[in-house]
Parts: C-alpha cells; sequence; structure tokens
C-alpha cells in the first residue's frame, strides 16, 4: 500500500487546547496521538463534524508558550479504542511563520531522536 502523506508525523502525546471558530460553540483540551507539519490528530470526546474549523493553542514540549494555529477537521473515526470516543484529523490552514518553523524543528528533532533509538535497537 502507497504511503499519500505529505509529512511525516510523529507520535507524540502533546497538551492542546482548541476552540471551535465555524460554527461557533464549543471548546476543549485533548492530549495528541501524533502531530505533523501539516496536521495534529486529537482524540476528542466530541463529534466535531468535516470541515469544522478550531483555534489550536498546540504547547509542544521544551517550549515556553504554545504554538497557536487555525485547523479544519479533515476526518473524524468514532469507536476509537480510548478513553474518549472519537479521533478527529485537523488539518492546519493557517500558522505563522514563526511557529510554523517552531513546529518544524520540533518534529525533525523528534524524528531524529526515534531514528537513534532504533538503530540502538538494532
Amino acid at each position: 500500500m502507497e504511503n499519500k502523506r505529505k509529512y511525516i508525523r510523529v507520535g507524540d502525546t502533546i497538551k492542546v487546547w482548541f476552540r471551535i471558530i465555524e460554527p461557533p460553540a464549543g471548546h476543549g483540551t485533548s492530549l495528541s496521538k501524533n502531530i505533523s507539519e501539516g496536521g495534529i490528530a486529537l482524540p476528542t470526546n466530541q463529534q466535531l463534524e468535516k470541515g469544522t474549523v478550531l483555534q489550536l493553542w498546540i504547547n509542544l514540549k521544551e517550549m515556553v508558550k504554545p504554538i497557536i494555529a487555525t485547523g479544519k477537521v479533515a476526518w473524524l473515526k468514532d469507536n476509537y479504542p480510548d478513553k474518549r470516543p472519537f479521533l478527529v484529523g485537523i488539518k492546519f490552514i493557517k500558522i505563522s511563520p514563526s511557529d510554523y518553523d517552531k513546529l518544524k524543528n520540533y518534529l525533525r528533532k523528534k524524528n531524529w531522536q526515534k531514528q537513534i533509538l532504533q538503530l540502538l535497537d538494532e
């Protein structure tokens, strides 16, 4: 099966606070399942419909301030085998250049650490 992903995902538990922009109503927090330069997957208690626009505050580890992004729900899986019933895929649609650079650097570091650990296990 061909991998259609444009960006490398990093499986990392990152605290995220979100606010629903469109349609307006609601907010929540979650711990990510994974993150990439293009988006983030979040387990949630809320059934967010495809196309829902969210403001996200993403607390990358080792950073003082969260990065801020706007995202749109790209997909939703229900019956997610976790404490939360839904897994939501959010595509980033707006992020400042400085926050995007912070995200890219974080992901490169995490991916590099993962590759080193894999080499040590061989």
